[in-house]
C-alpha cells in the first residue's frame, strides 16, 4: 500500500513537472526581424521555417521512438508520452530558431 502511494506520487509530481515545463515554455515565444526583407514576407518565411522545423522535430521522434520502443510500454507510458512530446515541441523550437537565422533574421528585441 505505501508502495503504490509512493509511486502514484512520484507519477503525480512528473506529470505536474511536465505540464509546468509545457506551460512556462508556451509563453516563450520570440518575434523575429530582418533588416533586408520587407515586413510582408516574414510570415512567409516564418511559416516555411515552421512548418520544416515540425516535420523534422516529428521524423526525429519517430526514429528515436523505433529505436527504443521500450520507452513507451509499461506504466510510465504516459509520462514518458508526455515528456517524448514536451521535447518534439522544445526541439522544433530549436530548428524554427535555426532555419529563422540561417534566413538572416534576428530575435527583435
Amino acid at each position: 500500500m505505501i508502495k503504490a502511494m509512493k509511486k502514484a506520487i512520484v507519477v503525480i509530481s512528473m506529470l505536474t513537472l511536465a505540464m509546468l515545463t509545457l506551460a512556462a515554455c508556451a509563453g516563450m515565444e520570440t518575434r523575429w526581424q530582418h533588416t533586408e526583407i520587407p515586413r510582408e514576407e516574414w510570415l512567409v518565411d516564418g511559416a516555411q521555417c515552421k512548418h520544416k522545423a515540425r516535420r523534422k522535430a516529428e521524423r526525429e521522434r519517430d526514429d528515436a521512438s523505433s529505436a527504443d520502443l521500450s520507452l513507451y510500454e509499461g506504466e510510465d507510458s504516459t509520462i514518458n508520452s508526455m515528456m517524448a512530446g514536451a521535447n518534439e515541441k522544445k526541439r522544433a523550437r530549436d530548428l524554427f530558431a535555426e532555419c529563422m537565422r540561417g534566413l538572416g533574421y534576428t530575435p527583435a528585441e
